[in-house]
């Protein structure tokens, strides 16, 4: 076991995934205390990758003007999904403002499901499909009816809806297939 260190002036860090290379994810806090924070969190947090061998953070872009992030997984070929966004309630909500895609050395934002929160990828295949959730109003400041979504370069963000004929008001993708 490795430990994985937070960037400089950051007490924590936190990996969400890795691949066949052993290149690690996740997130790390760094040093700067930022009031927008929720508490118990109340230094800002950044996506970032852990290399084989070392322990130490390679901090990821995030989107301009945003204050923290979390990368959430890793293909074997490198590329990377997480969030960007302020730095709010842990990794969620406003934090989850902006969900990208890193991928030689750029960050792309995929786009969102109609509102700027809680959009949060958490799986990608080997062919850059991309899974996750989000809001799709603004108003869902709770994330009580979020919606599952699948990502393609080809076909955009696409909404995956609850299980028909149930009461289910909220649906979640957190794993895709090379099948898709």
């Amino acid at each position: 076991m490795t430990r994985l260190l937070p960037l400089a002036g950051g007490n924590n860090s936190f990996a969400t995934g890795a691949n066949n290379d052993g290149r690690v994810v996740g997130w790390a806090e760094n040093g700067v205390h930022d009031s927008n924070c929720v508490a118990p969190q109340g230094l800002q947090f950044r996506p970032v990758m852990w290399s084989p061998g070392t322990n130490q953070p390679q901090d990821l872009p995030l989107f301009s003007g945003d204050t923290s992030g979390a990368a959430t997984a890793i293909n074997n070929k490198g590329q990377i999904v997480g969030i960007s966004g302020i730095c709010d309630q842990a990794v969620g909500r406003y934090t989850a403002k902006h969900a990208l895609l890193w991928d030689k050395g750029g960050a792309t934002n995929i786009g969102n499901l109609g509102a700027e929160l809680w959009i949060t990828p958490m799986a990608l295949n080997q062919q850059g499909d991309i899974v996750g959730f989000g809001a799709t109003s603004a108003d869902d400041i709770n994330g009580d009816f979020l919606r599952a979504f699948i990502w393609t370069q080809k076909d955009g963000m696409k909404p995956i809806d609850p299980m028909p004929l149930t009461d289910h008001v909220y649906s979640q993708a957190n794993g895709i297939n090379e099948s898709g």
